[in-house]
């Protein structure tokens, strides 16, 4: 006589294991500053068209990239909050969670991660620019320096 009732008892018993492993490691994840977590938010990224749209509408710009970087090269306009600066979390929460927010960075890792903290502190109109400034440079948008 076959064992199905074993079988189906381990299986039961295997996907049962498989369904609280998920449920843990679901909620283990890196916290950010004070607690939060950006981590698990999601940062949403716009092409170069649809930035400078939303910079002709009035959008703030927040260059992410450090002062040396931002100095170098920048988009006009731009406003310099370094994701690397200590002051990072009370710098953003300086400013108006009803704006609209532009966010770049060199290639748009920092800006990511930049959004996702905005996000965690309230912010929900901020976007970042895919690819960063090296791909605004690539579809010859203007920048200046100084």
């Amino acid at each position: 006589m076959p064992r199905f009732p074993r079988r189906r008892s381990i299986l039961v018993g295997l996907a049962a294991a498989a369904v609280t492993a998920g449920l843990v490691t679901a909620g283990c994840t890196d916290a950010g500053p004070n607690g939060n977590n950006p981590a698990n938010l999601v940062a949403e990224h716009v092409s170069v068209a649809k930035f400078a749209d939303e910079i002709a509408k009035g959008a703030v710009v927040i260059d992410v990239r450090t002062p040396n970087e931002f100095t170098s090269q920048r988009i006009d306009g731009a406003k310099n909050i370094s994701l690397d600066a200590p002051d990072f979390t009370q710098r953003i929460g300086e400013l108006d969670k009803s704006a609209r927010y532009a966010v770049y960075c060199e290639s748009g890792v920092r800006s990511s991660e930049a959004v996702k903290r905005l996000n965690a502190a309230g912010f929900e109109h901020a976007f970042y620019l895919e690819g960063g400034l090296e791909d605004w440079n690539l579809a010859g948008k203007p920048v200046t320096s100084g």
